[in-house]
């Protein structure tokens, strides 16, 4: 073949195949420079307002303006104050999803066969289908974007083939998920479990110890969702110190004010077991939690007829080690359904400003009052949330967990 046919080939291959693939490419690199650009503004506000003096007013005219999209309007907007009461915290049913990969279908309830996903695989995912356990195949569109369109939990469409076989072609809308940004794509989520009444945060107290910078992403992820948090204490057992007890119950302090359920338990010794299963009985819940945190050892004393591999904690760092590969489903004999996941050291989150400050309700509450109205609560003067941290209004834990999401967001 000479060289000239196969140009005329390549660019039609780059025609027709890599449009899809550059305008996500093109996509990706346009929201980069809004994040960019929307940064570069943020920290120019923060210098300047850092070097205001108490009572100093700050000149807006005299700002510049950052430099638009091109293609989009300019002007300089005036910030305003937030007045009144804390917004309800936000509940959403759908993820966001990567416009570029095809989308689970939304199918009406009665319009085919519904089978429930008990756990995933690459391109099939195990069903329960009229009392029968099937392992099936997604349809190319679900299995391209198989980690957002489709999570344990899900209620899906089978559709027969004509050779009579049984195939995933639609996922029914969900009421409820947990999601986390894709590690290789921030702008995509990636769903662990989908249609969950309880969120269950499996922390420990000891090896390793309390860490609530996790606790508080998880928390960001759990109400954007739309279930219930219940944040879950194990290994108790090993706090023999009145002092150690002491320490920890003020960890949680500011977790119960805010009104989440807090059970301390010993999945070893059974601890509290019972008390967690009144939390959870009859609905559909999901474990979270870091690496060694003891969630296989927790499902495997509510349920003891199963036993679950689990491991020990490493001796030289305390860091816990991975079990759980893959997120699974079990049903429990009182009909609570468990989802465990696998367990992390990272919890990424990716947040606007205006929706962090919602999943702190504490500091939201006295945003209101702070001197400026896109006030970042961080070197700003007149700050009414610094202050309530200052007071011990506000939990220095949490308020540092805010000030880390943001930044990193």
């Amino acid at each position: 073949m000479d060289s000239s046919r196969k140009d005329r080939m390549r660019a039609r291959h780059i025609r027709s195949g890599d449009k899809h693939f550059a305008r996500l490419e093109s996509e990706r690199l346009r929201d980069q420079d809004k994040d960019a650009l929307q940064r570069k503004k943020q920290e120019k506000t923060k210098k300047r307002r850092a070097k205001l003096r108490p009572g100093e007013e700050e000149l807006i005219e005299d700002v510049p303006q950052v430099e638009k999209m091109a293609g989009e309007k300019t002007g300089a907007s005036k910030p305003t104050k937030v007045t009144g009461t804390p917004a309800a915290l936000p509940s959403t049913s759908a993820v966001d999803q990567d416009p570029g990969l095809p989308q689970p279908q939304d199918v009406h309830p009665k319009s085919g066969m519904e089978a429930f996903v008990l756990a995933t695989g690459r391109s099939r995912v195990r069903v329960v289908f009229e009392d029968a356990l099937l392992d099936l195949p997604l349809v190319k569109s679900l299995a391209i974007s198989q980690q957002t369109s489709i999570a344990v939990g899900d209620r899906v469409l089978l559709e027969r083939r004509p050779d009579e076989s049984l195939v995933v072609v639609g996922v029914y809308t969900r009421r409820s998920n947990l999601s986390r940004p894709d590690p290789d794509n921030p702008h995509r989520q990636r769903v662990l479990a989908a249609n969950i009444d309880i969120s269950l945060i499996v922390v420990t107290a000891r090896s390793p110890g309390f860490k609530p910078g996790l606790v508080d992403r998880f928390l960001v992820l759990i109400r954007s969702g739309g279930s219930t948090p219940v944040i879950c204490v194990n290994k108790i057992d090993l706090l023999s110190d009145t002092r150690e007890r002491e320490d920890l119950k003020k960890a949680l302090g500011p977790y119960e004010k805010l009104g989440i359920a807090v059970v301390e338990v010993s999945a070893l010794a059974g601890e509290g077991i019972d008390t967690l299963r009144s939390h959870i009985r009859g609905k559909t819940c999901v474990l979270v939690g870091h690496s060694g945190a003891g969630k296989s050892s927790l499902l495997n004393s509510l349920d003891p007829d199963e036993h679950r591999k689990t491991t020990e904690v490493r001796e030289k760092d305390g860091r816990g080690r991975h079990t759980t590969t893959s997120s699974s489903l079990t049903e429990l004999l009182d009909g609570t359904r468990v989802i465990d996941t696998p367990g992390v050291r990272l919890v990424s989150v990716a947040v606007s400003k205006e929706e962090l400050d919602q999943h702190f309700p504490e500091i939201m509450e006295r945003a209101s009052f702070c001197r400026f109205g896109d006030c970042t609560h961080t070197v700003e003067p007149d700050c009414a949330v610094q202050l309530g941290v200052k007071e011990g209004v506000i939990s220095q834990a949490r308020y540092e967990s805010y000030c880390r999401i943001l930044e990193s967001s």
